[in-house]
């Protein structure tokens, strides 16, 4: 049995159990509802989340503009209602887990796409809304998405940006917190977590990721 969530921003918080999940829609009064699944702790989740279509257009129509290693921070928003709605459901579902671990294989559900294969644009930073209405994105996309969660939920959580090559990077996000492994530190001790593929815990860093290179860098933005 999944245990599974509907939500809907604004309205409230139903919860129900579900063996199969219905599938992604648009509806017809104009919200997106989509549903995702993810596992923790062996234990299968299920959430459903209606997200007013006028708030993704809205994101939709912002232009991108210069993209810098600091402009990603811009993207991180805490305060977006589906933020809100979704941050209270995961955290309604987590019970005794640790929160931000468990929000973070939730993130980790989003399936990776480049912003090429996505939107034809070489780089193109998304909204968490974006994200959460396309259920796909890159690395700086699931964790804009990730730290908002965690922000949203009292958290100091940043974006830590690890260069991998002359021109290349990756991008993963760093939580305040009593874990292990993955340091870096800048007023702060945030561990590194990585929100682009299953099963990584906080503090631990894939073997491929230059973490803590020369060029590693904590991007904060505004909270």
């Amino acid at each position: 049995m999944i245990a599974a969530l509907i939500i809907t921003t604004g309205t409230g918080l139903y919860f129900f159990t579900e063996d199969d999940a219905s599938s992604s829609i648009i509806l017809s009064d104009g919200m997106i509802e989509r549903t995702y699944e993810w596992s923790y702790s062996s234990q299968k989740y299920s959430l459903m989340l209606a997200m007013p279509l006028a708030d993704y257009c809205l994101a939709k129509s912002i232009a991108r503009g210069t993209i810098t290693l600091q402009s990603y921070t811009s993207y991180i928003d805490e305060e977006a209602n589906c933020i809100a709605a979704l941050a209270n459901a995961l955290k309604a579902s987590a019970g005794t887990h640790d929160l931000a671990a468990f929000v973070l294989a939730f993130v980790q559900s989003i399936q990776y796409q480049t912003d090429i294969e996505g939107t034809g644009y070489t780089e193109y930073p998304k909204y968490p809304v974006e994200t959460l209405a396309d259920k796909k994105g890159d690395c700086e996309d699931v964790v804009s998405l990730y730290v908002s969660l965690l922000r949203c939920l009292g958290y100091d959580a940043v974006m830590i940006f690890i260069p991998t090559g002359s021109n290349t990077g990756h991008m993963a996000a760093g939580v305040k917190g009593n874990y292990n492994g993955g340091e870096i530190v800048e007023n702060a001790t945030y561990h590194y977590a990585e929100c682009t593929a299953k099963g990584w815990r906080i503090g631990e860093v894939p073997s491929a990721i230059p973490f803590g290179t020369e060029g590693t860098k904590i991007l904060r933005g505004e909270k």
